[in-house]
C-alpha cells in the first residue's frame, strides 16, 4: 500500500496520471466521496473542460450543455449545469474527462492515506470557505474558476493595507488555497486570472 502511494505521489509530481481503471486501490466505495462533493463540477475548482473529438462534443451539445469553440478544442464551461448540486445526473453519459478525473484527496482516500470521514470534513470545510468567498467576489460564473479568482486576489494583495481591510477574507481565502493545493491537488496555470474583479 505504501508502495503504490509513493508512485502515485511521484506521478502527480511528473504530470502522468494512469487512468483511474488501472489503479485498483481506488475502488467503488471511495468513488461515493465524490457525491459529498461536486467542487470539480461547480466552478470551485476550474471554469472549464477540454471535450475530446467531434463526436463528443455533438453528444454533450444535444444535452444542452454550453459547448464553446476555442482555438485549442472546445470547452465545456463550468458550472455544469447538469451537476445538481449533490451528484451528475448524466454520470453515465458524462463526457470522458469527467470520467478519467481523479482529484487527490479520492486517491489519499483509495490508497489509504487518509480516512472516508476526514475526507468528507475536508469537503465540507472547504465548501464553507469557497460560499465565504464566493459572496465577497463578483464574478461571472462562467468566466473564471473560484480558485484562480482567489489565487490572483490573494498574491495581489499581499500588503499591509490589504489585510487591514480585508482581514478575515484574505485568512479564508488562505486557508482555501492552502486544501485545495495540498488535498486536491489543484493548481492555478491560468494566464487570465489578474484579469478578473476583486470583492464587491
Amino acid at each position: 500500500c505504501v508502495r503504490r502511494w509513493l508512485l502515485h505521489r511521484r506521478e502527480l509530481r511528473s504530470g502522468y496520471v494512469q487512468p483511474h481503471h488501472q489503479l485498483d486501490a481506488i475502488t467503488t466505495a471511495d468513488t461515493s466521496l465524490c457525491a459529498e462533493c461536486g467542487l470539480c463540477c461547480n466552478g470551485t475548482f476550474f471554469a472549464q473542460i477540454s471535450l475530446r473529438g467531434q463526436a463528443e462534443v455533438e453528444r454533450v451539445k444535444k444535452r444542452g450543455l454550453p459547448v464553446v469553440s476555442k482555438a485549442s478544442g472546445s470547452v465545456l464551461l463550468l458550472p455544469c449545469p447538469r451537476h445538481d448540486g449533490k451528484s451528475c445526473t448524466i454520470y453515465e453519459d458524462r463526457p470522458e474527462v469527467c470520467g478519467q478525473f481523479e482529484c487527490w484527496l479520492l486517491r489519499d482516500v483509495g490508497f489509504g492515506v487518509v480516512g472516508f470521514d476526514y475526507a468528507v470534513e475536508t469537503i465540507s470545510r472547504l465548501k464553507v470557505l469557497a460560499e465565504t468567498i464566493q459572496s465577497a467576489f463578483q464574478l461571472d460564473v462562467r468566466g473564471q474558476a473560484l480558485f484562480d479568482a482567489a489565487a490572483a486576489f490573494f498574491e495581489d494583495n499581499d500588503t499591509i493595507q490589504a489585510r487591514r481591510r480585508y482581514g478575515e477574507l484574505l485568512l479564508d481565502m488562505a486557508e482555501f488555497l492552502q486544501i485545495s493545493k495540498k488535498r486536491f491537488g489543484v493548481q492555478t496555470d491560468d494566464p487570465s486570472v489578474r484579469e478578473q474583479a476583486g470583492p464587491s
